[in-house]
């Protein structure tokens, strides 16, 4: 059996490439794809220390500095959705949320998803599951973010059944109804 080969990176050397890392995730906080970002990091260490191959850089990525990439990355995406859906999401969390004590239970949880017909039953109950980061049982407003910015289409589902709603509302509203006839 042939044994893979085991890096040896000196400790002060990866203390030095962490340091880097840091100035690198400092100054590209513009710079979303995570594999630009991973290739883009990988020719700047690779000009300071010219001895580094990529399978050696791969291998130091991984473990030390791709959970730091993956954390940033999905940070950008709760902001851009929080961005995006500013000012329906308070309005969707709490249209799922039907029993009001600011939290969506897995009942809640399943009873608007059944709805968008994208899911079957134990594909719901699986991403409530790792929707639910602390595995309290229930979902917070920023356990219901992080769960939107991961699942594009069905926040795009959600936010057309609350504009749906929104505009039934606004059709049987008495002021709508009043002075429909005036121009």
């Amino acid at each position: 059996m042939l044994s893979k080969k085991i890096l040896k990176v000196p400790l002060y050397r990866l203390n030095e490439i962490k340091e880097l890392y840091n100035i690198f995730y400092n100054e590209n906080k513009n710079l979303y794809d995570l594999n630009k970002r991973k290739c883009f990091f990988f020719k700047i260490v690779k000009l300071k220390y010219k001895w580094i191959t990529f399978n050696e850089y791969d291998k130091i990525y991984n473990e030390n500095l791709k959970d730091h990439e993956i954390d940033f990355f999905l940070n950008f995406k709760k902001v851009q959705i929080e961005e995006k859906f500013k000012k329906d999401i308070l309005k969707l969390f709490c249209f799922i949320d039907t029993n009001n004590d600011n939290f969506i239970d897995l009942n809640e949880f399943k009873l608007i998803l059944m709805k968008l017909k994208l899911y079957t039953y134990s594909e719901i109950e699986d991403l409530f599951n790792k929707a639910d980061l602390n595995n309290d049982g229930v979902l917070t407003i920023d356990e219901f973010i992080i769960f939107l910015s991961k699942n594009d289409t069905i926040a795009e589902k959600l936010k057309e059944i609350l504009d749906y709603k929104f505009e039934v509302k606004k059709k049987h509203d008495k002021r709508t109804l009043l002075f429909k006839d005036f121009h």
